[in-house]
C-alpha cells in the first residue's frame, strides 16, 4: 500500500512539473514575440515639390515603427505598391534601421552595406598586397531623414537630395491610402 501511495504521488510530482514547464515555455515565447513586434510611431503623408524621377506634386506615404522593446524606431516603412517585388502584404520594410539621429531628425538606411574591395589583390606603392576582399560598413548611397520638429522629410540618393512636406495622419487612413494605391496599381495589370 506504501508503493502504490508513493507512486501516485510521483507521477502527480511529475504531471505538476509537465504543466509548469508547459506554462513557463508558452509565458517565455508569448514574452518574446510581443517585445518583438512592431509598433508604430507615426504614419505620414509627404507631398514631394519634385521627385528624384522628376516627377512634381507627389503624395506618398510613410510609416515609421519601433519594436516593442526598443527606445528608438527601428524600421521605415511604405506601402507595397512601390516594391519592386510582389507580395501579399500591404507595406514592406524599406530600410532595416534607423542609420543616425539627434536631437531633430531621424535618418533611415540600410547601413551595414559591405562591397567588393576594389583593389582586391593589388600592391600599392610599398609593394603590400590588398588582402582584403571586402570593405565592410560603406555609408548608405540612399537614405530618407525626417526631421521630427516640422515634419519635413528630404531624400538622398548618390549625393542628390529632394524634399516633401508631410503632416501625420492616422494609422487607419496611412493603410487606407496604401489599399487605393495597391488597387490602382493591380488595375494596370488586369487581363
Amino acid at each position: 500500500m506504501g508503493f502504490a501511495k508513493y507512486k501516485n504521488g510521483v507521477i502527480r510530482a511529475l504531471k505538476l512539473i509537465i504543466i509548469i514547464t508547459i506554462i513557463s515555455v508558452g509565458a517565455m515565447y508569448g514574452y518574446t514575440t510581443y517585445q518583438n513586434s512592431w509598433t508604430t510611431v507615426i504614419s505620414l503623408e509627404c507631398r514631394w515639390d519634385v521627385t528624384q524621377k522628376e516627377e512634381t506634386n507627389l503624395t506618398e506615404w510613410y510609416q515609421i515603427k519601433k519594436k516593442v522593446k526598443d527606445n528608438l524606431p527601428s524600421g521605415f516603412f511604405r506601402g507595397t505598391h512601390l516594391a519592386d517585388i510582389l507580395t501579399d502584404q500591404e507595406i514592406y520594410k524599406q530600410y532595416d534601421r534607423l542609420w543616425k539621429y539627434d536631437e531633430t531628425n531621424y535618418t533611415f538606411a540600410n547601413n551595414d552595406r559591405t562591397i567588393k574591395n576594389p583593389n582586391y589583390g593589388k600592391y600599392d606603392e610599398y609593394n603590400q598586397q590588398d588582402t582584403k576582399a571586402y570593405i565592410f560598413g560603406v555609408p548608405p548611397v540612399k537614405f530618407h531623414t525626417l526631421n521630427r520638429i516640422n515634419l519635413s522629410m528630404s531624400f538622398t540618393k548618390d549625393g542628390n537630395t529632394t524634399y516633401a512636406k508631410c503632416k501625420e495622419i492616422s494609422e487607419g487612413k496611412f493603410y487606407e491610402k496604401i489599399r487605393e494605391q495597391i488597387k490602382i496599381k493591380n488595375e494596370k495589370y488586369k487581363l
